[in-house]
């Protein structure tokens, strides 16, 4: 076989190559990190890790069998190969997104039945050639696997939000580029040119360019992609409450469901307001109540500086977090109507950028009297970008 454009396919491909690989291990490395925060969907990271790292090592085989060898055993050997680390790329995807926190995007049962038929091309191409009209029919197999993946990542972006969502979209555009390239410059459609050989490396080249731009386009979705988040964390989101330890007084306040808030919105045209800016009785009632009840439980474990982390209020849950070091002392609790992990990674980030925005203010709380109202308003602004 003749190869006109070799010496642009080679660098190409090595380019294409190494983005691919590259996207695999920045998910991997994803799924790492985030696997001790106990988010289930995390196991999204693992699956495209899976999928990309699948998908290259078969087009790493076809590069070798196409360009560096003619052996006709090496090159069966590798075409089957190619075929099978391909086909397994749906398979390791959808294994690790089988798993029942996706169960309100797909059914497992359904994704179970697929990765088994998956199988099939597998190992029929150890008793029928891989050129045979048969075997090219249970490829199809492979194609409504990859429609079953674009379907379900259709689901999971209508259900994210925010950065999550855009990223996702983002990694789906480059996905069918990635998809488009590599049918166009598949073995089937080659044949449609026969003996045309200059007009098939054409064909090649320009998917090979595709590619990249596809895999480019992932790139771009991945980097710093968020914490994999419970889908709909947000909604258990009821109330935010920052108080100030040493005068037991609220200091800051954000809601977010007004039905199942401890304290009631306060309105700028509400009457009856203390200094901190809030319905004084209700402000006390809800600091003195917090820190009432940290002081008992001190009492009755009798471990001086223990800290209570959650609190059940009737139908809400209250979590709690305290300052960081050498910060004048703020209890931080957040109200949710559903305990959930994503709550708790919530509550730590809101610390952190409360801490952090203001920390040349907190330790001086006191002298400000009613001046930090408008102050700490601005914050609502960050935590309306921790919730995107």
């Amino acid at each position: 076989m003749v190869y006109a454009f070799r010496e642009i396919h080679i660098p190409l491909l090595l380019i294409a190559a190494l983005l691919g690989y590259q996207i695999a291990i920045y998910f991997f490395q994803q799924y790492r990190k985030s696997k001790h925060e106990q988010f289930h969907l995390n196991k999204i990271f693992l699956g495209f890790g899976l999928f990309f790292s699948s998908l290259l090592t078969g087009f790493v085989f076809r590069v070798i069998y196409n360009y560096y060898t003619s052996d006709p055993l090496v090159v069966d050997a590798l075409s089957m190969l190619a075929i099978i680390v391909i086909m397994i790329s749906t398979v390791g995807f959808m294994a690790a997104v089988c798993d029942p926190a996706f169960s309100a995007i797909v059914k497992p049962r359904i994704t179970k039945v697929i990765i088994v038929l998956n199988f099939v091309p597998v190992v029929a191409i150890f008793f029928v050639p891989y050129e045979d009209a048969f075997f090219q029919y249970l490829l199809l197999i492979y194609i409504a696997s990859l429609l079953y993946m674009l379907v379900f990542q259709l689901k999971l972006i209508k259900k994210a939000t925010g950065s999550v969502r855009r990223r996702l979209i983002t990694i789906l555009t480059g996905e069918i580029m990635l998809g488009v390239s590599i049918a166009f410059g598949s073995e089937q459609i080659s044949v449609v040119f026969g003996e045309n050989h200059v007009a098939r490396e054409i064909l090649w080249l320009v998917t090979i360019l595709v590619a990249i731009v596809g895999l480019t386009t992932v790139f771009l979705g991945t980097f710093k992609f968020p914490a994999f988040l419970e889908l709909d964390w947000q909604d258990s989101l009821v109330q935010l409450l920052i108080i100030d330890d040493t005068r037991l007084k609220l200091v800051y306040t954000y809601t977010f469901n007004s039905s199942d808030a401890l304290m009631p919105p306060v309105e700028a045209s509400e009457k009856n307001v203390d200094q901190s800016g809030l319905h004084g009785a209700r402000a006390d009632y809800a600091s003195q109540g917090l820190a009432g009840i940290d002081d008992v439980i001190q009492a009755i474990s009798k471990e001086d500086g223990k800290k209570i982390e959650k609190i059940t209020h009737g139908k809400v849950t209250i979590l709690i977090q305290h300052q960081g070091e050498g910060v004048s002392p703020l209890t931080y609790a957040l109200l949710v109507n559903r305990e959930m992990r994503s709550v708790e990674h919530f509550l730590s980030a809101v610390k952190t950028q409360f801490e952090w925005s203001y920390k040349g203010i907190i330790n001086n709380i006191p002298a400000l009297k009613g001046e930090h109202v408008k102050i700490f308003k601005s914050f609502d602004t960050i935590v309306k970008n921790l919730i995107k």
